[in-house]
């Protein structure tokens, strides 16, 4: 009876259409477990793992993170990087580092 109903639903599932805009899993609005030796190359949120369309649309939102190793412990880091974002936050710190000075010299 278990396994049957497991085939159902599988089949049932295989016959949704993906749509590209269905809204995150209540887990995904979470906070990540804590990153470690047992979930290390694991995205977050759990739903890329074995979904490579959710993957690629948490990608695009800046949203994917992955356990790493850094030199000593586990980390969740970022998959992508937004360049954009990043230049305006530089900017922003120039354009602060210069309005002091300028406050400073006055």
């Amino acid at each position: 009876m278990r396994i049957w109903l497991t085939a159902v639903l599988l089949l049932a599932l295989a016959f949704v259409p993906a749509r590209a805009e269905q809204p995150l899993s209540p887990i995904a609005e979470a906070d990540p477990p804590k990153c470690e030796k047992d979930n290390r190359s694991r995205f977050w949120p759990l739903e890329a793992n074995d979904n490579p369309r959710a993957a690629m649309r948490l990608a695009r939102e800046g949203k994917l993170l992955i356990c790493t190793r850094d030199v000593w412990r586990y980390k969740w880091r970022a998959v992508t990087f937004n360049i954009q974002a990043a230049t305006a936050k530089a900017s922003a710190a120039a354009d602060a580092k210069a309005a002091e000075k300028a406050a400073a010299r006055r």
